[in-house]
């Protein structure tokens, strides 16, 4: 049997102008036990001695598991927790014979789930797990953390306090559906939210490229020096004034503007301006050495 292990977490002193989250019977999390964990599946090829895996239990109590091994060593987060939903989530099983039903916990073994807090309870719940998250992440490291409406508001707050304000890295908002969602005495809910944060100084990003398509690769028509480029309109949105181009005065279209003279003459400068046959000024998009690579591997790279 595992011997008994505690492990101890830095006190998080009050900073002034740093504002904390406060609910009925907030306790401090200041340690956790090592607990047995129960490994349920190990799945893929192992690599660089990792293989992934998952685990069967209360995760918080894996996540204490994990800490004698992987403390300040994970390097990435992402978390879908509990949303505050205020419903019952329960399984549709097709029976043979019969046709569908809906399960639920005293008709079947396995355990359905519910998204039903208190306030106060959730606040605890959500407190005391990122806590031990941060305690697995290395100094790199990065955690996403996906909520809705219901919590995000409280989640921004509660993460400000644990990992600092100003490891707060971006939030990201992300439409759920395209379809009409409206209702006739308020706007629909149709996005979630993914809050982004760090754990150090510099967190590691990948960058993500994906194929560019044959629709988009035809446009590069013409060839410049061995370069294949094409032409986009150079002016944009708005009522502006004319500009230099090459010597001469051009006006731009009805309704656009250029951008600014010294922004034109460092186009110029680059050779990034060409006119078109009916004299418009347009500025060329060059194919790039990272478009072709794209186009010549195919599908979805990811970058370190």
């Amino acid at each position: 049997m595992d011997e008994q292990l505690t492990f101890e977490f830095a006190e998080r002193t009050t900073i002034k102008g740093f504002p904390e989250l406060r609910w009925t019977g907030k306790r401090p999390y200041r340690s956790t036990q090592y607990y047995p964990a129960q490994l349920r599946e190990r799945y893929g090829e192992e690599r660089d001695g990792w293989i992934n895996k998952i685990f069967w239990g209360d995760n918080l109590q894996v996540m204490s598991h994990l800490l004698k091994e992987y403390r300040g060593k994970i390097d990435l987060v992402y978390i879908d927790p509990p949303f505050d939903s205020k419903a019952d989530y329960k399984r549709k099983i097709a029976l043979k014979g019969i046709g569908n039903t809906t399960s639920d916990a005293t008709s079947f073994e396995e355990k359905q789930y519910g998204d039903i807090w208190t306030n106060d309870e959730y606040l605890q719940f959500m407190y005391e797990r990122l806590m031990i998250l941060r305690e697995l992440m290395s100094d790199t490291a990065s955690i996403f953390v996906h909520c809705d409406w219901h919590k995000v508001h409280h989640l921004r707050c509660l993460m400000d306090e644990i990992f600092g304000s100003n490891m707060f890295l971006n939030e990201i908002v992300w439409q759920r559906t395209r379809a009409a969602h409206s209702d006739a005495t308020y706007f629909g809910k149709v996005h979630d939210t993914i809050l982004v944060y760090k754990k150090g100084g510099q967190a590691k990003f990948n960058p993500l490229y994906t194929e560019h398509s044959e629709a988009y690769l035809k446009r590069f028509t013409k060839e410049e020096n061995g370069r294949k480029y094409m032409l986009v309109p150079l002016h944009g949105p708005g009522q502006g004034v004319a500009r230099n181009f090459f010597g001469k005065i051009i006006a731009p279209p009805a309704g656009r503007c250029w951008p600014v003279q010294s922004k034109i003459d460092e186009l110029i400068a680059q050779n990034r301006v060409e006119l078109t046959s009916n004299g418009t000024p347009s500025k060329k998009v060059i194919w790039t050495r990272t478009m072709e690579t794209l186009y010549q591997i195919g599908g979805t790279i990811l970058c370190r």
